[in-house]
């Protein structure tokens, strides 16, 4: 057989009386390789060293504000030393296991990929992370108007809007047309 610190090859090929070829089995970790026949065993003097390629499975909330905090699911976590939201780095990164670590959304950052930084390899989540933007307003019509007229409300990052209120009342109902126009009708308590 074939042993990488102990851990059983699933898949060695006798090349020649003086080559063998292993696949690095699951589990293994940094130590000597060792082979036997019924004759006995041989260990290497030198270790080879088992990389740890993290793994980003999936990640939750998908979506959150700046300061939001993201728990990454996985396998070979316990290294990461940086999580990096579409080329900017968390503002602090907790790992709970090998299995899971949580990083939070830095001021800046853009929705794009997750990435997690660890010292054998750095891989990338297959989808992207959606910060969400805080709203802003261009302007709005008509001026003014009756309790339940219809206001349109132009601006950036309408998408993902909670609330829409006039003078501190909040709207019974509003429409997101796009991220740029919404439409609300005002409702009553709408004081000047």
């Amino acid at each position: 057989g074939v042993f990488f610190n102990g851990t059983a090859a699933d898949d060695f090929t006798v090349d020649s009386d003086s080559v063998v070829s292993a696949n690095v089995p699951v589990g293994a970790t940094t130590g000597s390789i060792s082979v036997s026949n019924l004759a006995g065993s041989d260990t290497t003097a030198a270790d080879f060293v088992v990389l740890r390629i993290p793994v980003i499975t999936s990640f939750s909330p998908g979506s959150g504000p700046v300061g939001t905090e993201v728990t990454i699911t996985g396998s070979d976590l316990s290294g990461v030393t940086d999580v990096v939201f579409n080329g900017l780095s968390a503002v602090s990164l907790n790992i709970d296991s090998d299995l899971q670590l949580r990083a939070v959304v830095p001021t800046g950052a853009t929705s794009g990929k997750i990435r997690v930084v660890h010292p054998d390899s750095t891989v990338e989540s297959a989808g992207d992370f959606t910060v969400i933007l805080p709203p802003t307003i261009a302007g709005f019509s008509p001026t003014n108007g009756v309790v339940g007229t219809e206001v349109t409300i132009t601006g950036t990052n309408l998408l993902e809007l909670t609330e829409v209120s006039f003078n501190g009342a909040a709207a019974d109902d509003f429409t997101v047309d796009s991220d740029s126009v919404v439409r609300a009708d005002v409702p009553v308590g709408a004081n000047t």
